[in-house]
């Protein structure tokens, strides 16, 4: 396996043996779970995805803009979900920090924004 192979796994060794995660894979989950909200939130052309694997499962932190005026909480929540969704029933792994930071809202032009959601936090709400 060369160099250029081996910047596309995620892998990581614990108790358990050793876990190989390919970020095509984990980018199509994004891609998937946007397309589910599609013309409500996007995928930031910088910075990309980050994604890892843990000792408590898959990590990923997405950056994305949205639509102004379209409800925060209630779009990345669905995309969270849906990512969560897929890693635990499709790929059998635990889902550890699933994170999407909106960077902007798109109106007219473009402003700037910081703001996290977590897939922790959007269960917490769903509990109460």
């Amino acid at each position: 396996m060369d160099e250029k192979e081996r910047a596309m796994l995620t892998q990581i060794e614990n108790k358990y043996g050793k876990v190989i995660f390919r970020r095509q894979l984990a980018e199509q989950i994004i891609s998937d779970a946007l397309a589910l909200r599609e013309g409500r939130i996007w995928l930031a052309r910088s910075p990309g995805p980050e994604i890892g694997i843990s000792e408590k499962g898959v990590n990923m932190r997405i950056y994305a803009v949205m639509r102004f005026g379209s409800s925060i909480s209630a779009n990345c929540g669905a995309v969270l979900r849906y990512i969560a969704g897929q890693i635990e029933n499709s790929l059998e792994l635990p889902v550890g920090d699933l994170t999407i930071v909106v960077t902007a809202m798109m109106s007219r032009r473009p402003v700037k924004r910081h703001i996290e959601v977590s897939y922790s936090s959007i269960c917490r709400e769903f509990e109460k």
